[in-house]
């Protein structure tokens, strides 16, 4: 299965920082494969209509997987049918068999229930065909054509609200996949360190780190660590190798400073484990565990919040880490569904209620008020009586 996750509304694929392409590059790598032959489908404005339909406009990027091109199809009755987005595979880089069979569970998620809530969260498969090229035929797919993606906004952190909004239609997507397709939404990458290892290594669960049976709750984890970053404008966790450890146990290690320990269960059950565990239980990668790790990773989830939005409300902030903890629980047997996290309140908190209010901005101007006609109650506001509000600002007053 390829990249899964590049098929959501909101752009959800992505690899870890170090691996990305430089973001000059608007051309793809022009590597050349072990038979020599440059494996890239190689396509032109005013070529021949694709598949006797599309006509190509421009490039809109490229990837390992291949090229991805606007199109206009010529046979458009409506304009919302009329502009494509042709995603033409690399000749060799992936074999047909996985290629085929991701097809066939692209065309399966357009057919099984359009009226799931997810379904319109899911860019959906419009078209498959073929185009012939010098370098063979070259599997190529059409999709709707969609909007920026959030990567370029990564530099910074985006609003709370924004990020409210894209959780809620990624929760969506993933509930229509995991509960309508039976579908796990993460990708594979050939390049990966271990073979057939899901998500890029940034986004990694526990239990896909130390070699465990992994199910749904990896893209629920997943989604927590897009969502951190997007809170902060940097990754959750590092996983950059030293002269004593692996990146992976590094990578771990920042987990466990952040999440907490990891079940002695999913440990038993782990082919991994004794990569990162010593015979007596202990994660020796811990020892000197501040020098190991950045200050970042060292840094609670609080902190590093508040760092980029020094103005949030203590209870967006609680209710955010609840959630966050909710979906990137370390121990998979305990990590929420998609279903279960629409549920959480942080989703249903509005604009306001990110923003940290003081006394003063509650009541106006204390100078301004007439304490002489205030209603006195024996409801405390912030732990204080209405009584010892009015001495407050009466005293302020005179």
């Amino acid at each position: 299965m390829a990249s899964l996750f590049a098929h959501l509304s909101v752009w959800f694929g992505r690899k870890a920082w170090h691996e990305d392409p430089p973001l000059e590059a608007p051309e793809e790598l022009r590597r050349w494969s072990y038979t020599g032959i440059y494996d890239y489908c190689p396509m032109t404005w005013g070529m021949p209509k694709l598949n006797g339909v599309y006509v190509v406009i421009r490039k809109l990027g490229w990837g390992d997987f291949g090229t991805v091109w606007l199109a206009e199809n010529s046979k458009a009755k409506t304009m919302e049918e009329r502009y494509v987005a042709i995603k033409a595979l690399r000749f060799e880089h992936v074999p047909k068999a996985v290629l085929h069979r991701e097809v066939e569970i692209l065309e399966a998620i357009r057919e099984v229930n359009p009226i799931h809530p997810g379904y319109k969260h899911i860019t959906h498969l419009k078209d498959v065909f073929t185009i012939a090229s010098i370098n063979g035929d070259h599997l190529a797919m059409a999709f709707p054509v969609l909007g920026q993606r959030l990567e370029p906004q990564w530099t910074c952190s985006l609003p709370i609200h924004c990020i409210r909004n894209v959780a809620r239609q990624l929760l969506l997507g993933l509930d229509y996949l995991h509960t309508e397709c039976h579908v796990i939404h993460t990708a594979i990458h050939a390049d990966d360190e271990h073979k057939d290892v899901p998500v890029s290594k940034l986004l990694r669960s526990p239990e896909v780190l130390l070699g465990g049976e992994w199910d749904t709750g990896v893209d629920l984890y997943s989604l927590g660590c897009m969502l951190f970053e997007l809170i902060e404008g940097r990754p959750l966790f590092d996983c950059r190798p030293t002269m004593r450890v692996s990146e992976d146990q590094y990578h771990l290690a920042s987990i466990i400073q952040l999440l907490g320990p990891l079940p002695k269960r999913l440990l038993q059950c782990c082919s991994r484990t004794n990569d990162f565990y010593d015979a007596d239980g202990a994660f020796a990668c811990l020892i000197n565990a501040d020098q190991l790790l950045t200050r970042s990773a060292v840094n609670s989830i609080e902190e590093r919040i508040l760092k980029q939005h020094p103005g949030l409300s203590s209870h967006s902030l609680a209710s955010f880490v609840s959630f966050l903890r909710y979906i990137m629980n370390p121990d998979p047997s305990e990590r929420a569904t998609a279903a279960d996290a629409l549920q959480h309140e942080w989703l249903a908190l509005e604009t306001n209620d990110d923003i940290e209010t003081t006394l003063d901005e509650t009541l106006g101007d204390p100078a301004a008020l007439d304490t002489s006609t205030m209603p006195v109650s024996d409801v405390t506001i912030g732990g204080q009586s209405h009584e010892e509000l009015i001495e407050t600002t009466g005293a302020q007053h005179d």
